[in-house]
């Protein structure tokens, strides 16, 4: 299902997903707002332009900035194989040619690609805690 479809979903793991992109969405108007109010850019226009163009890929959840900002970095939580290539590909051939009131500009954009599938030694790791 797309993403416009979600909060009309009734499967309880779709609906969770949709809350759990509305919060996603909600931090990043957030620290953009900080940003803004602090005088720096934690989420310059150029990242929320590659960001926006990568969350529209369907099977995205989201997208952001780690950590305090910059043009250093950023992630985006795809939900199958298929939004991961299309991710990659936006961010292989990303040319942001649009001139803004920033100084911030993208160079190239790599893909550092974690998995959280089971059994994956060499990215994310699902674990079971017992406190």
């Amino acid at each position: 299902a797309s993403q416009n479809t979600w909060s009309q979903s009734s499967n309880p793991i779709t609906k969770t997903f949709n809350e759990l992109r509305q919060h996603f969405s909600k931090s990043r108007i957030l620290l953009r707002t900080i940003g803004e109010k602090a005088g720096v850019e934690i989420e310059p226009p150029c990242q929320t332009r590659l960001i926006d163009a990568s969350e529209a890929v369907v099977g995205v959840l989201c997208g952001g900035v780690p950590g305090a900002g910059g043009v250093d970095a950023l992630y985006c939580l795809v939900l199958s194989s298929i939004a991961k290539e299309k991710v990659e590909e936006i961010w292989a051939h990303w040319n942001d040619s649009i001139k803004d009131e920033t100084t911030s500009t993208i160079g190239n954009v790599c893909p550092l690609t974690l998995s959280a599938a089971k059994g994956n030694k060499n990215g994310i790791q699902l674990e079971n805690l017992e406190w």
